[in-house]
């Protein structure tokens, strides 16, 4: 999972740069557009670098626990929190 948020993050933010090049090759920076489309334009170009940074950002802290579900069942069932609420009760 690591790997392909990395590469998927980084793939998108190429994108992301393609994205940009588009309105100023084929629409002169959109200064003839009304403000509806070229606000779409803007927004949808800001969505894919959030996206972009977005799968980076979890590629980049990604890491699997040891134990997995198990592990963090029993940390739930190790915690002296909860065990001090479960003698309260009693």
């Amino acid at each position: 999972m690591k790997k392909f948020h990395l590469i998927f993050g980084a793939i998108v933010l190429v994108v992301f740069l393609l994205t940009g090049q588009y309105p100023d090759r084929f629409h002169e920076h959109l200064r003839h557009t009304p403000d509806g489309p070229r606000m779409l334009y803007r927004t949808r170009h800001i969505f894919i670098l959030t996206s972009g940074v977005l799968h980076l950002g979890i590629g980049s802290y990604f890491s699997y626990r040891a134990g997995g579900l198990l592990h963090v069942v029993s940390g739930v069932k190790d915690n002296p929190q909860i065990t001090q609420m479960k003698n309260s009760r009693d």
